[in-house]
């Protein structure tokens, strides 16, 4: 028995330090790019000569409003606490945003942009019989510094459309505009704008390639609750279709995100589709995004939430928008209350106590134990009482092993008189089974939760990440096993509690490995908060078994 633990765990230690050697990952390339320019004020304007913009071919019978040959490029840029807006023309389009706030973890020394190779946002227009692309269209441009309004009005074939932006806090820039025909009149219910997302956001995390698998497009149905489609999962020309009305939409990497919201309930997203395209490469996927939106009286309108997966801010926004940001993949019923009663402790702790999220995940960790506290004293006593009733049970089964009925009724009379039942040991496991589901939320909070994302702590540069020295699952496995060790002190002897005592621990400790290190954080957190639980069971165990000195006469 004992050769076969110590293979156990000389094996489990060989896959946890072996594979990754054997099998490294991929090298990540770096994206260059380009830190925001500090220099220019919060509204400015510059304009540039460049060639003629590329034509799209569009299928027939449509049309495409063309820009001449020597159109300008002019760019306003619109800073505010949290970002920067660049807007441009031709097209009237959103180019990128920048967020000052947020540092590239790719290597690069830059800050995090919301960037594309194409506008994050594109417009075409669907009128009776045509369908014009705008993006080439010259615009007039002019804006209002103080109100922080751009104001684009230009014409295609024989629309003309006026279109203005908002740029308001918390990362919300309002959209709306007007369509009127040649004569000055609203266009009718028969004309639809179709808003473009981009392909594929650009990547700014230490794992890029991580970051690309994990983009996926999230929805809000009037009628449900939100959903979404991982572009990965999309083949090359597969057609996915989401009739509306929709709430918003949000295309979204593992931190950050660019969502078109509805302003209200009788201005809806009438369709989306989803068209996946050839992937540039073999792991990053792409996919053609049009959120249709039909014109009502000429005018159009949404908001524009272009920033990182921030719960504060996305619950300002409305509209359940905070559902964008989901937990728990096919999981999601279950583990997605679950995720977001944590996450807001978290963030609740780190804002009220003003402690560093590293110290917050320990102290949760400490007070989850503490509450689990009755409930685990409760099954620990339990166990003892099975461990002293196990001998008289086994006996029983002997006795009448030929008489099931009496076997049964014997067994029955043992339980009612030791006070405990069938179920008894069952018992056992429930508090195991009901810390199971918070180990599973903050798995899937520490997948998206951008308070974390490169967060230092002690020797950690990132506890969103897994520790690459392999400190935390070590102490994570060391204290688990030291938990199950104390457990089985004054116990009687279990020859499969003792393998997996020695297994168990392993186990974790592998499985975690490659996980966020505050993950693991927590769990050794826990297991360290529950050792005098364990050493007082164990005292109180050995007492009951010592046995008692003959009364003198």
């Amino acid at each position: 028995m004992e050769r076969r633990v110590v293979l156990a765990v000389l094996l489990a230690i060989g896959v946890l330090f072996l594979t990754p050697r054997l099998f490294p990952p991929p090298r990540r390339t770096p994206v260059p790019t380009a830190a925001v320019d500090t220099q220019v004020p919060a509204l400015t304007r510059d304009s540039v000569a460049t060639p003629r913009p590329t034509v799209e071919t569009v299928r027939q019978p449509d049309s495409v409003a063309s820009a001449p040959v020597s159109a300008p490029v002019e760019s306003v840029v619109v800073r505010t606490a949290e970002a920067a807006y660049v807007f441009r023309t031709p097209g009237a389009v959103l180019e990128r945003v920048e967020l000052p706030q947020y540092q590239a973890l790719n290597g690069t020394n830059s800050t995090v942009r919301l960037d594309a190779q194409a506008p994050l946002l594109r417009y075409w227009l669907v009128v009776p019989n045509d369908t014009l692309r705008l993006e080439p269209a010259v615009f007039a441009t002019s804006y209002d510094t103080a109100q922080r309004i751009v104001e684009y009005t230009g014409s295609a074939a024989q629309w003309r459309v006026k279109l203005r932006y908002t740029v308001n806090a918390g990362y919300v820039v309002r959209a709306s505009g007007e369509v009127t025909d040649s004569t000055g009149r609203p266009a009718g219910d028969g004309v639809y704008l179709i808003v473009k997302l981009p392909q594929i956001l650009e990547s700014f995390e230490a794992n890029t390639i991580d970051d690309r698998r994990g983009t996926v497009v999230a929805y809000k149905p009037a009628a449900r609750g939100a959903s979404q489609t991982g572009l990965g999962s999309l083949d090359p020309n597969e057609l996915k279709i989401e009739p509306g009305p929709l709430r918003w939409v949000a295309l979204k990497s593992k931190y950050f995100m660019l969502g078109l919201v509805s302003v209200d309930t009788t201005a809806p997203f009438d369709e989306l589709q989803i068209r996946g395209l050839a992937r540039p490469d073999r792991v990053t996927p792409a996919a053609d995004i049009s959120i249709v939106q039909r014109l009502r009286g000429g005018r159009m309108g949404f908001d524009i939430y272009a920033g990182p997966q921030q719960w504060d801010a996305m619950v300002a926004v409305g509209r359940d928008f905070e559902s964008a940001n989901s937990y728990g993949g096919w999981l999601q019923p279950i583990v997605q209350p679950f995720a977001r009663i944590v996450m807001r402790v978290l963030l609740w702790m780190h804002r009220v106590l003003n402690l560093h999220y590293g110290w917050v995940l320990l102290l949760f960790g400490v007070l989850v134990r503490i509450a689990m506290w009755p409930l685990n004293q409760s099954a620990m006593r339990s166990s003892m009482r099975m461990q002293e009733l196990q001998p008289l049970l086994a006996e029983v089964q002997k006795r009448h092993k030929n008489d099931p009925q009496r076997m049964s009724a014997e067994t029955m009379r043992l339980y009612k008189e030791h006070g405990m039942s069938p179920f008894s040991p069952l018992a056992g496991c429930f508090p195991i089974l009901l810390s199971m589901p918070i180990l599973f939320a903050l798995f899937f909070v520490f997948q998206s939760t951008i308070e974390f994302r490169g967060v230092p702590f002690l020797w950690l540069q990132d506890i969103s990440l897994k520790d690459p020295f392999y400190i935390a699952p070590l102490l994570m496995g060391g204290s688990m096993f030291l938990t199950s060790w104390l457990s089985m002190r004054s116990a009687p002897p279990n020859p499969q509690t003792k393998i997996m005592t020695y297994v168990l621990p392993v186990m974790m400790t592998v499985l975690l490995a490659n996980m966020a290190s505050g993950l693991n954080l927590y769990w050794a957190a826990q297991n360290v908060a529950s050792l005098p639980q364990q050493w007082l069971i164990a005292r109180e165990r050995a007492r009951a078994r010592k046995p008692h000195a003959p009364a003198k006469k």
